[in-house]
């Protein structure tokens, strides 16, 4: 039995570095073939140029992303140059940081390796469009899928000041990077106190808890400016609901095939049906293990669509 396992751990191994592998040529291709920069990638780099960091605070609320984002490629594009084929090779980074953090948090939290996600992720064309765009949309998910390890880890073994301090870090920087992350950060913070409460972690749960408030803290500088912008912004917005929400979504994840949508409501169904039934076994050492991050996970995801789909039709805006 013992040598069926290392046998089956090693066939997981092979299969996840070939799948690694393979969406790590997806990207050289886009690299390589993606060309010059479009429109909205062009917008962001000129926000990311203006004279001052002070004009990019004034200007910012015309793009889609927070202030960290014009500043880490304002950044980058000091040491990298202004060439499209610089903020290509910046798409192509954090392609390539997607793909650790999936391999991190996949170690993480299950002791295992990331074989659904790279598979189904990693070969996402608009993932990969999205993702290595000159955009904050890959940067954005990079920032929050490394967030959902740390808050893990901080819930599920006795905090340290290292973990606590990254984890808030990351927190601070999803949010700062990308607006709708503060949605996921706050259905990831609520599993993460709640697993800290059933297990009477209390301090694990404060932490959370303020990790999650001074991400949202953070936030407070723009108010103004995005309440000075709904004066123009309402020639972008419409009466959005679930029926303008789902064709938009399956769009998305069946843009790897007409199918693939159904086996993401499958695994959807099935991630729920595992998470409930993972909270009834044997309360092991290890089966306990299990059930916490079945339970941070369930939460996550039960909270995390809804309100996700809340905030989509508060904001208004039609999603592409």
């Amino acid at each position: 039995m013992e040598k069926s396992d290392t046998h089956l751990q090693r066939s997981q191994w092979l299969t996840a570095c070939a799948l690694t592998a393979l969406g790590i040529l997806l990207l050289v291709t886009r690299l390589t073939h993606a060309g010059g920069l479009w429109r909205d990638e062009a917008g962001a780099v000129q926000i990311a140029l203006l004279p001052s960091v002070h004009d990019i605070a004034k200007n910012f609320q015309h793009e889609a992303f927070p202030l960290l984002f014009p500043l880490t490629v304002r950044t980058y594009a000091a040491f990298a140059g202004t060439s499209d084929m610089a903020f290509r090779v910046f798409g192509f980074l954090v392609g390539l940081s997607l793909s650790a953090v999936l391999w991190v948090n996949a170690k993480t939290v299950s002791g295992g390796v990331p074989l659904l996600t790279l598979a189904l992720l990693g070969f996402n064309p608009s993932v990969i469009q999205s993702a290595d765009s000159l955009r904050g949309y890959g940067m954005g998910i990079v920032l929050i899928l490394v967030t959902f390890g740390l808050i893990w880890r901080i819930v599920s073994t006795p905090p340290s000041i290292w973990v606590g301090s990254l984890a808030a870090i990351a927190a601070i920087c999803s949010v700062q990077t990308l607006f709708y992350n503060a949605v996921m950060l706050f259905a990831i913070g609520m599993a993460g106190a709640a697993v800290a409460v059933w297990n009477r972690h209390w301090n694990r749960a404060f932490l959370v808890l303020g990790i999650g408030g001074i991400a949202a803290v953070s936030l407070i500088p723009y108010v103004h400016a995005l309440q000075s912008s709904k004066e123009w912004s309402i020639i972008f917005t419409s009466n959005f609901g679930f029926s303008h929400f789902w064709p938009k979504l399956s769009e998305t994840l069946s843009s790897a095939g007409h199918g693939i949508r159904w086996v993401w409501i499958l695994l959807v169904i099935a991630a729920v049906a595992t998470g409930v039934i993972v909270q009834f076994r044997s309360a092991s050492s290890q089966q306990g293990e299990r059930r916490d991050a079945g339970l941070y996970c369930l939460i996550a995801l039960l909270i995390g669509i809804p309100a996700y789909f809340i905030f989509l039709k508060t904001l208004g805006y039609p999603t592409q």
